[in-house]
C-alpha cells in the first residue's frame, strides 16, 4: 500500500472517532439513565479506627489533685482508674482501682455534650455509703479531660470529701 499525501493521517483519525461520539451521544440521549447507572462507582473502603467509637467509652485515669476537704487531717492526693461505657451522650461507669484509702465502690452516671463532660460518683460500699460527688470538666482533646470536683450534699459519719482538680487521661489498660 502506497501513502497518499493528500491523506492527512491526523484528518484520517477524526472523522471515525466523530462517528464514534455521535453514536455514544445518541446512545447516552436515549437511554441515558441506564447507562450512568451501570457504571460502578469506586466506593472508598470503611475505615475502623477509635475515631468511630464512644468519646469515653474506656478505661481513663483519674488524677486528683485535692484543694479542700469536708474533714480536717492531711491532704492526699489520689490515682484512680475509672471505666465508662457510653451510649449516645450518656455514660455510666465505676472506679476500678483506687489508692490512698478513696473508696472503690462506686457507681458512675453522667453525660457529655460537645466538649462537656459532667458526671455524679455515687459510693455504693461501706466505704462513704450514700456519699456523692460531682465532676464538671472540659473535654481538651480526646484522651484529656480537666476539671473540679466537689462534694453533693451531706457526708456521711467517717467519710471524707473533697474539692479537687482534676486531670483525666485516657488509660491503655486491660483488666483480665
Amino acid at each position: 500500500m502506497k501513502f497518499n499525501p493528500r491523506i492527512n493521517p491526523r484528518k484520517a483519525l477524526f472523522f471515525p472517532s466523530i462517528l464514534g461520539a455521535i453514536l455514544l451521544s445518541g446512545v447516552a440521549s436515549t437511554y441515558g439513565e441506564n447507562v450512568v447507572q451501570a457504571i460502578p462507582l469506586a466506593e472508598k473502603p470503611a475505615v475502623i479506627s477509635q475515631v468511630n467509637e464512644p468519646p469515653l467509652q474506656g478505661y481513663w485515669q483519674i488524677d486528683i489533685n485535692v484543694t479542700a476537704q469536708t474533714t480536717s487531717g492531711s491532704k492526699s492526693n489520689y490515682e484512680i482508674i475509672a471505666y465508662f461505657e457510653q451510649t449516645g451522650s450518656e455514660f455510666s461507669g465505676q472506679f476500678f482501682r483506687t489508692n490512698n484509702n478513696a473508696c472503690r465502690e462506686t457507681e458512675i452516671s453522667g453525660s457529655i455534650e460537645g466538649d462537656k463532660v459532667e458526671w455524679t460518683v455515687f459510693y455504693t460500699g461501706s466505704c462513704c455509703g450514700g456519699a456523692r460527688m460531682k465532676f464538671e470538666g472540659v473535654m481538651v482533646s480526646p484522651d484529656r479531660i480537666e476539671g473540679k470536683l466537689s462534694p453533693v450534699g451531706n457526708t456521711p459519719p467517717n467519710c471524707t470529701l473533697w474539692w479537687a482538680d482534676v486531670v483525666i487521661t485516657r488509660a491503655n489498660y486491660y483488666w483480665r
